[in-house]
């Protein structure tokens, strides 16, 4: 699940959730209150997904062309590259901005 949207819409929803397509998002059994939409992306269109292109910065920038020893290893290394892409919200801002989804 990727975003909360607030506001209102010609369906009457106040809010929306995204949905990355994953298969338990997809489930008969989830129930939603009437005001909130769940729309579901598209698995072909990453770049409506900002986490696809946070994992992809991640692997080009801090995962790549590296070897592990061990398990531990490549734990450690993605744990190290996350805390510092958590810690720069800028960085996070400029990789998953789109133009299209600016309000103004």
């Amino acid at each position: 699940m990727e975003a909360i949207w607030f506001g209102s819409s010609s369906q009457g929803c106040t809010s929306a959730l995204a949905m990355d397509g994953a298969g338990w998002h997809a489930s008969g059994a989830l129930l939603a209150p009437d005001t909130l939409a769940l729309p579901t992306l598209s698995p072909n269109l990453p770049e409506l997904n900002p986490a696809k292109t946070n994992w992809q910065f991640l692997r080009q920038n801090k995962l790549a062309h590296r070897l592990y020893d061990t398990y531990e290893a490549i734990v450690e290394a993605r744990c190290e590259a996350w805390k510092s892409f958590a810690t720069a919200p800028d960085l996070i801002q400029s990789i998953t901005a789109r133009q299209w989804a600016n309000v103004s």
